[in-house]
């Protein structure tokens, strides 16, 4: 728990939403002191009843205001990447948020800055890297191993021993057995089946998921 109004939300799209009724579902909200527009200038109306501050600019003073830790609720996976950097250059901690209806068995680890969502399940021995997204009702089985900046997408389901890269998406109600490697910025498409180990920074769909598009 931090203190009263020292956590900044550096997004004000529709997963900042997520993420602040994610605060106040755990009892939290109170250590939100305000929004930062990841995209823009920051001249909005308040969000939630929370205050947006400014722009990225905000983040050269965040400390001296009062301000010790961020989270970063940016959907885009390589966006979220840069808001990142530019919050952990500032000088703030990463916060995470884990919402009280998730499961999170013994021995997960999750990295600075996750945020998961309603229902959402990480089991035993997984391992889920910075600033990763575990969206409504997925599912992360045991010894998984998630990368930075990920995002398993709403009723997604890891089966045990899968390898995400960092970047990469797993899209609404995709799927991949149990000990697939899916390389970095990779993006999985909505009710895909992964059954084999799927290159970097391709997007694979299908059942079974196919490579789609390569690199870009």
């Amino acid at each position: 728990m931090r203190e009263p109004g020292t956590v900044l939300l550096v997004g004000c799209g529709s997963q900042g939403r997520v993420v602040l009724d994610l605060f106040r579902q755990a009892g939290r909200f109170a250590e939100i002191g305000g929004f930062l527009d990841a995209y823009g200038d920051g001249a909005r109306g308040p969000i939630g009843g929370v205050a947006v501050l400014g722009g990225l600019a905000f983040l050269d003073r965040a400390r001296g205001e009062g301000f010790c830790a961020a989270i970063v609720p940016v959907g885009e996976n390589s966006l979220r990447q840069g808001v990142t950097e530019r919050v952990v250059a500032s000088g703030l901690e990463l916060e995470s948020i884990v919402a009280p209806s998730a499961t999170i068995g013994g021995g997960v680890v999750l990295g600075p800055g996750a945020m998961v969502s309603a229902g959402a399940i990480v089991v035993t021995g997984a391992r889920v890297g910075r600033c990763a997204i575990l969206n409504t009702g997925c599912t992360v089985d045991h010894d998984c191993e998630l990368g930075d900046f990920i995002h398993v997408c709403p009723g997604a389901h890891l089966a045990g021993n899968v390898k995400v890269g960092d970047r990469t998406m797993i899209g609404i109600g995709a799927s991949a057995i149990q000990g697939v490697r899916i390389g970095p910025d990779v993006t999985i498409g909505a009710g895909a089946a992964v059954v084999d180990d799927v290159p970097g920074g391709v997007t694979a769909a299908g059942v079974p998921a196919r490579p789609i598009r390569g690199p870009s």
